[in-house]
């Protein structure tokens, strides 16, 4: 058990109680730059974060350590001794027991951290270990949550307290900082600021410190002047090679407490293997492969000469990022701002609006526009009151969301959200409880909590008889394990309208007997309350239960005449077949209805011919959910569901693909509120839209989209690859709509290099109803003998795609960023003439 008392080592030197040594700080911090060793990591962080970020008392504490007991179950509990690191910026622990190191996680992976027994895992625990002891820390997508047991109320509140700033500061970091703590390509400020300051006289060292970090890189003469990071000798502001027009040294001093390249300084300390300070060339070599890259050794050797000023034989502070330079320059970006720049060196307003508008294709109010972007990424002050653009503020803007293939406008609330639930496609999930497959996987109110985070608007839930008295959640005959109805109730009133304020409909799946109903109805009622209607409200979806009133068991004996099965609610359809009353209610409405079969997914899919399930969707709800077969949780594609004008195409959000990346990018616009207003061509109820005739869509088109895919941006490695494999990245874009418009095309794949490959390739496509299109970007790493691995992927609306140069912020396979990896293409899209 653990004491109440603090477990936290003593502040003279760390990580002493316990039996745990942590390293030293050792020698004090300019001794250490001077020397030409990295700096210690807590003065970076103070550069990173600036006066967002002071070390106090609390973030001390955590980084002193603190033993805490991690909980996987009621009978996992281990003891481990979890440290914030001195970068602010990652956790990791030791093992009370083997003394093994391992990292934890990052702050930018936590979303929010809990208070108290809010898990499943800590409420079994409730009479074990009091609420004030007790927090989890919940991560971004479909990583599973860390639940924490402090000795104290005292520990527990300062790791809370510190985390929630933490990720506070993570979250409202402003696009320059983000940037900046992933410098991509040519923007490279130097993670060794201090250090940095062993290259000036000791006047420019003292002027720079007294100034703080925020000071202007002018002040500082001459002595940094070989670091300008595309080499450009002359600044855009003619203040000498120094000027503000370089990003590193704006970076360092000239816009505001920027963050010093979080990236970079992770990988020297990754590949500075004995911790000296100084990288030799067989360290650089394994570096190169970290980083994903390839090169060749001779090339390599002669960047690392260059770079080498002391001829030491290995690169220190300055030197590291004179290298780390080389590497990245963006020729590819370089390239086309001089097609722009009369000298090569600057963009005037004129220059930068002649791009906006022959290239980016912006609309109306360009100039105006342009000057809001030179003041929002143009580095040197002297050029933004010039209205001037610099390479490097041209880099920035292309990094930024208004330079992202996703249009911004398109991100807020942005659609008609007063016309009938029927108009809009809504995001649904089925299983909702579950986390893993549905015959024995884990059902939790986690899987509730994620779903209403991403989005979905429509959640699953099966209710059965529990053995308490209390009705229970799970896949009904399977080894799922079970939930309280009555925690999922009181789980969708905490977090149903988070995300999303508008209606969520909730897909009763009754199996409950007369007595257990009436505390299903006790519990909606209680909790829910009020909130059992519109915006805002919740509404429930299920079947009548009369039958279950005057059956002698209190179960269901046949269903009433007229009425759907037990697996086919009346508005809903399994994958395999069309639910009957749905057809049912076709014919009668609409006259004949024929049926003809579609393979979807392995399964059997049986929709009317025609128009006609058309017509019926713009005036009816139709929930479609995946086949009883998929004991996996496995998905089917929705886009064909969409394509007809199902409203509620439900999928495992548990399970990440392809499939979940399509409804990812279809709700990623209208403020990810999980209403989508359907086109208009499937909300007229006299229709003649059929999905097999592109031309029944009235309007213009077909549009040709081509898209140039010139190069990548520091690709992850293969999950679980080994540390010397690099990937052979290609590109597949594919194009997801009606029969017509279904296509794939793809590159080239780039031998050993996912640091900055380059493919130069165009993908040509022709699109019929673009409304209904989505487009999907995959980066995979190519293999001859074997299927290509996963590497990253974004997945957009085609109506929300942006033409011109743009950068695609590509996506792990569970939808999360994997910042600094992207794209850069450039789109252009073109409306076609029929032909006769």
């Amino acid at each position: 058990m653990l004491s109440s008392g603090s477990h936290s080592a003593p502040p003279g030197r760390r990580g002493q109680g316990h039996g745990i040594n942590w390293p030293d700080r050792g020698e004090s911090e300019e001794t250490r730059c001077l020397s030409g060793q990295a700096p210690d990591d807590s003065v970076m962080a103070l550069h990173l974060y600036g006066p967002r970020l002071q070390l106090d008392e609390t973030l001390e504490q955590m980084q002193q350590g603190t033993l805490m007991r991690k909980v996987k179950s009621k009978s996992w509990k281990k003891q481990r001794y979890f440290r914030l690191q001195d970068d602010c910026m990652t956790v990791w622990y030791k093992s009370k027991k083997t003394g093994y190191t391992k990292y934890t996680f990052s702050i930018s992976d936590v979303e929010t951290v809990r208070e108290g027994h809010q898990s499943e895992v800590l409420q079994s625990l409730a009479e074990e270990f009091p609420p004030e002891h007790c927090f989890t820390v919940v991560f971004h997508g479909r990583r599973g949550n860390l639940d924490l047991i402090a000795g104290s109320p005292e520990e527990a509140q300062c790791w809370v307290r510190g985390l929630r700033r933490l990720v506070e500061i993570v979250t409202k970091m402003d696009q320059q900082e983000k940037m900046d703590q992933y410098p991509s390509a040519s923007l490279a400020p130097s993670p060794f600021f201090p250090c940095l300051l062993g290259a000036l006289s000791p006047t420019q060292r003292s002027k720079a410190r007294g100034h703080g970090w925020g000071t202007p890189p002018s002040a500082w003469g001459t002595g940094l002047a070989a670091l300008c990071p595309l080499g450009v000798s002359s600044s855009v502001d003619g203040e000498g090679p120094l000027g503000q027009g370089c990003a590193m040294c704006s970076c360092l001093g000239g816009i505001g407490n920027c963050p010093p390249g979080r990236w970079i300084c992770d990988w020297f300390q990754k590949a500075d293997k004995n911790k000296d300070g100084r990288m030799s060339f067989k360290e650089v070599r394994q570096l190169l492969k970290m980083m994903n890259m390839d090169m060749n050794e001779d090339h390599a050797l002669r960047l690392f000469q260059m770079a080498d000023r002391s001829e030491s034989g290995t690169l220190e502070g300055e030197e590291f990022v004179l290298f780390y330079k080389a590497l990245t320059q963006r020729d590819d970006v370089l390239d086309v701002f001089q097609v722009f720049s009369q000298d090569g060196k600057k963009l005037t307003l004129l220059e930068f609006v002649d791009f906006l508008q022959q290239e980016q294709l912006e609309g109306e109010n360009t100039q105006e526009f342009a000057m809001e972007l030179i003041a929002r990424y143009e580095p040197s002050e002297t050029a933004r009151a010039r209205h001037m653009l610099s390479v490097d503020g041209f880099l920035l803007y292309l990094l930024s969301p208004e330079g992202a293939i996703f249009n911004p406008a398109h991100g807020p609330l942005c659609q008609d959200m007063t016309q009938p639930l029927c108009h809009y496609f809504i995001s649904s999930s089925h299983n909702t409880y579950l986390l893993e497959d549905q015959l024995r996987g884990q059902s939790s109110v986690e899987g509730y909590i994620r779903a209403l985070k991403r989005g979905c608007r429509c959640l699953e839930v099966d209710c059965w008889d529990g053995p308490s008295g209390e009705p229970v959640v799970y896949h009904g005959h399977t080894f799922t394990s079970k939930i309280p109805f009555k925690d999922v109730v009181t789980t969708l009133g905490q977090y149903a309208f988070q995300t999303s304020d508008y209606p969520v409909i909730l897909s009763l799946e009754n199996h409950c007997g007369p007595e257990q109903q009436d505390l299903l109805a006790q519990h909606l009622k209680g909790i829910l309350g009020e909130r059992l209607e519109l915006r805002g409200r919740i509404i429930l979806k299920g079947k009548r239960a009369e039958s279950l009133a005057h059956s002698p068991n209190g179960q269901p004996d046949k269903a009433p005449e007229g009425e759907a099965s037990e697996d086919d609610d009346e508005p809903e359809a399994e994958e395999d077949s069309l639910s009957q009353e749905a057809k049912r209610k076709a014919k009668a409405d609409r006259g004949p209805v024929g049926e003809g079969p579609v393979r979807l997914g392995g399964h059997r899919l049986l929709l009317p011919p025609g128009n006609e399930f058309v017509r019926h969707n713009a005036w009816q709800l139709t929930r479609i959910y995946p086949s009883g077969l998929r004991t996996d949780s496995s998905n089917y594609d929705p886009q064909e569901m969409w394509n007809v004008g199902c409203q509620l195409v439900a999928l495992n959000v548990q399970t990440a693909g392809a499939e979940m990346d399509l409804c990812d990018g279809l709700f990623r616009q209208n403020a990810r509120c999980g209403y989508v207003l359907k086109p208009a061509f499937l909300r007229d109820a006299g229709t003649a839209f059929d999905p097999d005739n592109p031309r029944s869509r009235a309007g213009g088109g077909p549009w040709s989209l081509a898209i140039q895919v010139i190069s990548g941006q520091q690709l992850p490695k293969v999950a679980s690859s080994k540390a010397s494999a690099i990937v052979d990245p290609l590109v597949r874009v594919e194009i997801h709509g009606v029969p017509a418009d279904q296509a794939r095309r793809e590159t080239q794949y780039v031998d050993n290099n996912g640091f900055n490959p380059s493919w130069g390739e165009t993908l040509q496509f022709k699109v019929h109803v673009p409304e209904l299109a989505l487009v999907r970007f995959v980066v995979e790493d190519y293999d001859k003998t074997s299927r290509n691995d996963f590497v990253g992927q974004f997945t957009l609306p085609f109506a929300s795609i942006k033409s011109g140069y743009r950068h695609v912020h590509l996506l792990s396979k569970d939808g999360t960023a994997i910042p600094p990896s992207s794209l850069f293409v450039h789109i252009q899209i073109t409306e076609l003439p029929y032909p006769e």
